[in-house]
């Protein structure tokens, strides 16, 4: 489903981004060349040729081979047409069944008076590289009022009908207005059945054209109107068939576009997204990406999809290009994060068409140069070389080296010798994909050479520069430390607690095991990464005895582990704050025994303050559940408070800036239940070291919202679940049941919407289901999108879904709608995004009954890490998990949670889980 947010993101793009990949063009026949090629097609009949359409008149065939040095002229029009400046033979496309009944359809103009002509022509029975030039069946002719914007372009939708594009007759500015006039044929795409007859006609109107039928003098061949000059057009079947378009603009703007059936494309009231002749935009397609005429550019060629195996960076975007400058970029609307325009090379040729062979691999036509030249990727660039520093001495025996990416490349080899020749190697690695290896233990005091080159389809780039370092005199294990906190036999400790020793000489990071038994033989934790002299570790049962010791570790191994202390929690669970050096904004999730500041917060350095709108500032000695504080911290450490969770609050606010606490579970804005209704005027907003806007209060956090009247805010992680929203609902044609969530499309499950960007609240609510109300009646969906243009209580619905609660020519309806558990089968799964690894792990959490409030995965036994979501709802941990298998742990909104391990990370893929809550 494609919201607003696509087009709003668009605008947002620059033509100029740069590339992420080295591409160019080959002369992939170099012993032939054309005379002003205007078009290169394939008959989709397994036979692998070649058809070169050029502007005079003719279309040439070959075999798709690169030897080869002749021609055979498949079609010979130049005794019927007006070729020239934009005129002559422009078009061509082959019937779906070609291969049996061997038609072609052509586009051409003809003069006296000016014309365009669709025609059908037969292939010889015995000679299939020639065209029976008598067989020809006229289907359309349009007159022309002049001699430029003819379109021109061909081709069979998925649906087996003919698209013809039509300009507007030419000229400048649409004097004749025939983009929007639906009584004639220019500045349309068209569509029609050529496989059947009616009306005196040799084709027959597809019965969905959105004139079909119609008395009042709008013309039935008509699919969609207010093009320009669409100068190729393109289907994409992978991506369900999408009609997508580059519509040539007038002096300022071209505009890329996908069609749907009915739709205004704007011209010429709009030029692109831009005013022509008309601010309003109201019943217009906007362009899905649109540039300037600047630098040269002047004139948008379209392109295609790309679905083909020799580029797989470009996979799923659009191809196209600048007729001016030669420029070719690849556009992604569906590109995480929101749309891409790259820029991928310079041809340095007049584009006049881009073309596909029988593998799918895209091809360049250049008018004047009279070559097809085809897309290549090119070997990367070399390496630039990070760390260590060139010449670096004192190096770790294990160093970790690391290098700047190189554009395109899919592997990398790393060299690492003791010879600057290379004459001899310790480290050569040709399979790395990630441009950072940790190598050794290497030899003590010793100078080592070392480089990279990268690699991609294409072969093997030069290899970068050499750099040498030298090692480090071998180290000796630390010294054994000595143990802080808590003190030996410490009894009533915190659930989550904050483990402290000293500094032992040498070490590098420690490792500290904690478990149930002195001797350790299956420890709750075992982390042996840790570079600071305190470990918070949380998850503790309970009155629980627990165990723990440490040990310091550096290049040279590790060092004895200190004494073992015990200690034995209390009888109630505890909240944990990691707390900065400065101030903070705290608040209280649990109600505790002794609320003094003091007690609280022993290690503070300052008092407690809160904010009264009326009032200002007030220091504060007893803190109480539902107010934030400012407290100052001489250094950055972990807290740990014991006492009761508090699940639910009812937050008084004045009118004014309020600084609200928090509860004992992540509540999402969109959750907070507001009293009186619409009282909030402001986001939520939190502070660390700097004020973010939140999408999820956190316990423990606080947060900063500005209210209009005095009233309550109830916080609850179920109260989205219970709230009844009230708003309008729309829906968008495209809709196919997939969308930003990135959820598989479902063509049999189409009761979908994409929510108000307010209550998507960051993708919190992607993939969740909800129950709509409108005039008509009542249907459950799921929200696969944010939709940026929607009111708060809108949906975008899905034309399906949009159909049971309302009338589609209304276009909008009244509703009121809830979420709702979803009736899915089976346990949750988890989809790792594609390029996902140890280093970089991005992971979505699918098949979730309730939305999800907290997503983490297990650094040590029983010490989980929490993981941020990302505006697709994948949780992404930019530093990477790790090589796994993993151990996740998913909370709902109501609190539930599951705990799945076992999970093994593949790239691109889905992996189930075990249990799926209640």
């Amino acid at each position: 489903m494609r919201s607003p947010v696509l087009l709003i993101a668009a605008a947002l793009l620059l033509c100029a981004a740069r590339g992420s990949a080295q591409y160019d063009k080959v002369d992939v026949f170099p012993n032939l060349s054309f005379n002003s090629p205007v078009g290169l097609y394939h008959a989709e009949d397994a036979s692998d040729r070649i058809f070169v359409v050029e502007q005079g008149g003719t279309v040439q065939v070959f075999p798709n081979n690169p030897v080869q040095t002749t021609t055979a002229t498949f079609l010979d029009l130049t005794d019927s047409i007006v070729s020239g400046g934009e005129l002559g033979l422009l078009g061509l496309a082959f019937h779906p069944q070609f291969a049996s009944n061997r038609y072609i359809y052509v586009d051409y103009t003809r003069d006296n008076p000016l014309r365009t002509v669709i025609s059908r022509f037969q292939v010889s029975a015995s000679n299939p590289d020639s065209v029976v030039r008598g067989s020809e069946l006229v289907l359309l002719t349009i007159a022309q009022p002049y001699e430029n914007h003819n379109g021109g372009q061909l081709a069979f939708g998925t649906d087996g009908y003919l698209y013809i594009g039509m300009g507007d007759g030419g000229s400048g500015g649409d004097p004749l207005n025939n983009g929007q006039n639906t009584s004639v044929l220019l500045g349309k795409i068209l569509r029609i059945n050529v496989d059947a007859a009616s009306n005196g006609n040799n084709y027959a109107i597809p019965p969905s054209n959105p004139f079909a039928g119609n008395l009042s003098g709008k013309r039935q061949e008509i699919y969609a109107y207010g093009l320009r000059n669409p100068w190729r057009f393109s289907f994409d079947p992978a991506g369900g068939g999408t009609l997508w378009v580059g519509d040539v603009g007038q002096g300022t703007w071209e505009e890329i576009d996908t069609i749907r059936n009915g739709a205004n494309l704007g011209w010429n009231l709009l030029e692109g997204s831009h005013c022509f002749n008309s601010y309003d935009t109201t019943g217009i397609d906007l362009p899905l990406f649109d540039y300037e005429h600047v630098s040269g550019r002047c004139s948008i060629t379209g392109g295609f999809l790309y679905r083909g195996s020799a580029l797989p960076a470009l996979d799923g975007t659009y191809i196209y290009g600048d007729y001016c400058t030669g420029e070719i970029w690849s556009f992604n609307r569906l590109a995480l994060g929101g749309p891409t325009n790259t820029f991928l090379f310079n041809t340095g040729v007049n584009i006049s068409s881009f073309g596909l062979d029988q593998s799918g691999e895209i091809y360049v036509c250049g008018v004047y140069s009279g070559k097809v030249y085809k897309l290549v990727l090119t070997p990367p660039p070399a390496p630039v070389l990070d760390q260590p520093g060139s010449g670096a001495t004192g190096v770790s025996l294990t160093p970790s080296l690391s290098w700047g990416p190189s554009l395109s490349a899919t592997s990398y080899r790393l060299q690492v010798s003791t010879s600057p020749s290379f004459a001899s190697t310790v480290v050569d690695d040709s399979t790395l994909t990630d441009t950072l290896l940790q190598v050794g233990p290497l030899v003590g005091s010793t100078t080592f050479s070392w480089r990279v080159r990268a690699k991609n389809g294409a072969g093997s780039g030069p290899y970068s520069g050499t750099r040498s370092f030298t090692t480090t005199v071998p180290a000796v294990p630390p010294s054994a430390t000595f143990l802080v906190a808590p003190a030996p036999g410490a009894a009533d400790q915190p659930t989550v607690l904050s483990l402290r020793w000293q500094t032992a000489s040498g070490a590098a990071t420690y490792e500290i095991q904690v478990g149930t038994d002195s001797l350790f033989a299956s420890p709750l934790a075992d982390d042996s990464l840790i570079a600071d002299t305190v470990h918070q570790i949380s998850g503790l049962s309970v009155s629980t005895l627990y165990y723990w010791h440490v040990r310091g570790k550096n290049a040279a191994g590790y060092g004895p582990y200190s004494s073992v202390r015990a200690f034995t929690t209390g009888s109630t669970y505890s909240a944990a704050y990691t707390v900065r050096k400065s101030w903070n904004m705290v608040s209280l999730p649990l109600a505790v025994p002794d609320p003094r500041m003091s007690v609280l917060f022993p290690t503070a350095t300052s008092a407690a303050f809160t904010y009264d709108p009326s009032a200002g500032y007030l220091q504060k000695d007893s803190l109480v559940v539902g107010t934030g504080y400012w407290i100052k911290f001489s250094d950055s450490q972990q807290v740990a408070l014991t006492g009761t969770p508090v699940q639910t609050d009812s937050v008084a606010v004045k009118a004014g800036w309020n600084m609200i606490g928090t509860v004992a579970a992540r509540v999402p804005v969109a959750a907070i239940i507001q009293n009186p209704p619409g009282i909030v005027l402001s986001a939520f907003y939190g502070y660390d070291g700097g004020y973010f806007g939140a999408d999820t209060l956190v316990p423990g956090g606080a947060y900063w919202v500005k209210v209009g009247t005095p009233g309550t805010l109830v916080l609850t992680s179920a109260g989205l679940m219970s709230a009844v929203h009230t708003g309008t609902a729309t829906y968008y044609t495209f809709a196919d049941g997939g969308g930003n969530c990135m959820f598989d499309p479902t063509p049999n499950d189409l009761l979908v919407g994409a929510m108000n960007a307010t209550e998507y609240a960051n993708s919190a609510i992607c993939g969740a289901c909800a129950t709509v109300t409108g005039p008509k009646g009542t249907i459950d969906i799921r929200i696969v999108d944010r939709c940026a243009g929607c009111a708060l209580g809108g949906i975008d619905l899905s034309p399906t879904a949009f159909a049971l609660v309302g009338d589609i020519p209304l276009g909008h309806v009244p509703i009121s709608w809830h979420l709702r558990p979803c009736a899915v089968a089976g346990p949750i799964a988890y989809h790792f995004k594609d390029g996902s690894n140890q280093w970089w792990t991005a992971v979505q959490v699918r098949n979730a009954r309730n939305p999800i409030a907290q997503f983490e995965y297990m650094v040590s036994p029983g010490v989980y890490k929490s993981v941020t979501r990302t505006s697709y709802n994948y949780f992404l941990n930019a530093s990477g998990m790790g090589p796994g298998p993993y151990t996740f742990r998913v909370t709902d909104i109501f609190g539930n949670v599951l705990i799945d391990t076992g999970i093994a990370p593949a790239a691109d893929t889905t992996v189930p889980g075990t249990s799926q809550f209640p």
